[in-house]
This record gives C-alpha cells, sequence and structure tokens, in this order.
C-alpha cells in the first residue's frame, strides 16, 4: 500500500508505504545418524514501512526526512 503527494504546491511532499509479508517455509530436517527425515513449515511473518517528507527550501536546497521500519519473526523462535 502506498499513499503520497503534494502538502503544498511545488513546495513539500510526503510520501508513505507498507507492506505486509506472511509466508509459510517448507524445510526439511534431517537426522544426521541416518534416522528419517521430517518435513515441517517455518512461518515467517513481517512488516515493512517507509515514509518521506520532503520540502524545497530554495531554488537550490531542499530538506528530506525519511523513516524506515523492518520488523520480521519467524514463528516459533
Amino acid at each position: 500500500m502506498t499513499l503520497g503527494g503534494p502538502i503544498t504546491k511545488d513546495k513539500t511532499h510526503f510520501f508513505v508505504a507498507a507492506e505486509r509479508i506472511q509466508t509459510d517455509n517448507p524445510i526439511t530436517i534431517r537426522d544426521p545418524t541416518g534416522g528419517p527425515a521430517v518435513n515441517t513449515i517455518s512461518p515467517f511473518r513481517g512488516w515493512g514501512f517507509f515514509a518521506k517528507l520532503t520540502h524545497q527550501l530554495n531554488e537550490k536546497h531542499s530538506f528530506q526526512l525519511s523513516y524506515i521500519l523492518d520488523k520480521n519473526t519467524r514463528i516459533g523462535d
């Protein structure tokens, strides 16, 4: 999901983006002693967020502020 646009025409703009990641990755666990292998699922959940604010101070200079959040978890860790 993204959203962005001007706050003040030709001066100040914003942009935000968010992403949700949810996957179930199949894995195989092998017994090093030669026993049977086990198939299971490794659930992964994550959030990503980005925001940026840009302001044109004058013809040659601008000010930018940004923020990034990357939060990931694996269920069962």
